[in-house]
């Protein structure tokens, strides 16, 4: 299986920038495991055709995959303070 690229869109950019740096460590972690494998580490929501994961203690992903251009984008990135 080809590894994917990831993409932020500009509101997902926004949030990724008031992370931690201990959330921002776990959320690169996770997307390492999206470039190799979004299906395997995310939950489908068939409604939206998205995906979610999470990532550290209370973070989560919103992503879309485009199989065709071995693509995934991120769409929101939220988490809670601890």
């Amino acid at each position: 299986m080809a590894r994917y690229q990831v993409r932020n869109v500009s509101y997902a950019d926004e949030q990724l920038s008031q992370l931690s740096h201990s959330s921002r460590t776990a959320f690169d972690a996770r997307v390492e495991d999206l470039r190799n494998d979004p299906y395997a580490v995310g939950d489908p929501h068939e409604d939206t055709c998205s995906y979610s994961t999470t990532f550290g203690e209370a973070g989560i992903i919103l992503y879309m995959i485009s199989d065709k251009i071995a693509t995934v984008t991120i769409l929101r990135v939220n988490w809670i303070q601890m």
